[in-house]
């Protein structure tokens, strides 16, 4: 069979395997090793007692239940500095050890300056 490209060129489509499929026969296929579907399933017991002896532990998911402690809630806050400011403020949120987030960085900030300035004002307020 001759197939016609959009250009009405002829095009080659089967790579002369086309004589190949019409005599194939599906049927005369089969594996290459039988499936044994005979053997009975291992037992669990033993299963699991030789898992113990070799050191394997269960995959089964733990449970882990916490309760959620509780937040002051959350605000953003957008500041138009230069950016040398803001590189000095990540870079430092960002080289602690572990790396500091950066509301933390600010609280720490603030809190420093209110010492510094000798004002006392309770966390959280507004």
């Amino acid at each position: 069979m001759n197939r016609r490209n959009h250009d009405d060129q002829p095009q080659a489509t089967n790579y002369d395997f086309e004589d190949a499929f019409e005599s194939a026969d599906a049927a005369e296929w089969t594996p290459t090793k039988p499936r044994n579907d005979s053997a009975p399933p291992p037992d669990p017991d033993a299963v699991r007692a030789i898992a113990e002896e070799q050191g394997f532990t269960s995959r089964e998911a733990r449970v882990i239940v916490r309760e959620a402690e509780p937040r002051p809630p959350q605000a953003q806050i957008n500041i138009r500095a230069p950016q040398s400011v803001v590189d000095r403020f990540k870079t430092l949120a960002d080289t602690q050890r572990p790396k500091w987030p950066q509301g933390y960085l600010l609280e720490r900030a603030l809190d420093a300056l209110e010492r510094e300035l000798g004002v006392n004002q309770e966390k959280g307020a507004a």
